[in-house]
Parts: structure tokens; C-alpha cells; sequence
């Protein structure tokens, strides 16, 4: 069974997401349980007025319900939205085709691609979300 609950700190430690937490806000930010375990931590860090950047830290446990896993995560993202008054939300993603391709799924659209962005000089795509 696939859930979502508000996130917790201890969260964090039970998906062994810990050292990526750094730069991410437990205010906001929703836990999706499969069958009780933690899989994926996301939320929306205000940018700044009515904008956000989404995160997420996903582990590999949500291959095994990907379409439950997607809806709710979209889901998700909207409500956010909604409940913080974002008009308009963005991700930076590298080039991970799973990333990206999950990322067009949850409703975000490509935008621009950032030459040699990420911290290893790789590059990465913005990809957004407008709401209404």
C-alpha cells in the first residue's frame, strides 16, 4: 500500500537520505511510504514569493509501483502548490534520463538546459510548472 504523510526528521535517517539534506526544508515537505517504509522524500523550498523549487530524494524501492507512485507524487506536488500559493515551481534536474523523464510525468516542462551547472561540471535542465 502507497501513502503519504507529512515528513518527519527521523524520515530522513530511515531512507538513509541523511548526508542529501543539506540544502532541503522539512517544513512542507511530504514522506511517500510503500507498505510502511520510507521510498521518497519531496517537497517545494519557497524561492521566493509565489515561487518554489521542488526536490525530491527518491530510492530505488519506487520501481516496484511506478504508477503509484507517480500519481501520488503529482498529486502531491499540486496540492503544494496550491497550499503555499505558488504560481509558478521549478526544478533543476541533471541529465538523468529517469529524473527527467519523471519529472515531464509529474506535469513539470522543460525549459532550458544550464551548461556545466552541477557541482561534477555536468550539465543539468530547469524544468517548471505554472500554476493557475
Amino acid at each position: 500500500m502507497i501513502a503519504s504523510r507529512k515528513t518527519l526528521d527521523c524520515d530522513f535517517d530511515a531512507a538513509d537520505f541523511r548526508e542529501q539534506i543539506t540544502h532541503r526544508s522539512v517544513e512542507g515537505a511530504r514522506t511517500i511510504l510503500v507498505n510502511d517504509k520510507v521510498v521518497a522524500i519531496l517537497g517545494i523550498y519557497p524561492f521566493w514569493t509565489g515561487v518554489g523549487h521542488v526536490w525530491a530524494m527518491v530510492s530505488d524501492e519506487v520501481i516496484h509501483h511506478p504508477l503509484a507512485f507517480t500519481r501520488l507524487a503529482r498529486k502531491l506536488l499540486k496540492e503544494e502548490m496550491i497550499a503555499c500559493g505558488y504560481h509558478r515551481v521549478h526544478a533543476m534536474i541533471g541529465n538523468n534520463y529517469r529524473s527527467l523523464r519523471w519529472a515531464r510525468i509529474c506535469g513539470l516542462k522543460a525549459e532550458t538546459k544550464l551548461e556545466k551547472m552541477l557541482p561534477d561540471g555536468s550539465d543539468c535542465w530547469v524544468m517548471s510548472m505554472i500554476g493557475e
